[in-house]
């Protein structure tokens, strides 16, 4: 008798749909956005974010920041070096994950 590693498989972890209430996927300015109080990373390289910032202008944002509504604005959960890179290159909107 062969044995299944996950018993029910894949499927049994991650469900085919979201979770209600899930994730929006949005375009965002990012003055609307603020950072986290409790970031744990509390010095950003400058050098660093111009590299980041130089990166994001030839390419775009490759992953986008993870966010919570506050309000009318948004508060970072992850990606705040994004966001400083996204405003020193002078983005208008950068991608942002809702949750």
């Amino acid at each position: 008798m062969k044995r299944k590693a996950l018993g029910k498989g894949l499927a049994a972890l991650l469900p085919d749909e979201p979770a209600k209430g899930g994730t929006q996927l949005l375009d965002v300015d990012p003055e609307r956005i603020d950072p986290n109080p409790d970031q744990p990373r509390q010095n950003m390289d400058e050098t660093k974010l111009r590299e980041l910032a130089q990166s994001m202008t030839e390419h775009g944002i490759v992953q986008p920041i993870l966010a919570r509504r506050v309000g009318s604005r948004f508060q970072i959960v992850a990606g705040e070096r994004r966001w400083r890179a996204a405003q020193r290159a002078g983005l208008k909107s950068v991608p942002v994950i809702v949750r």
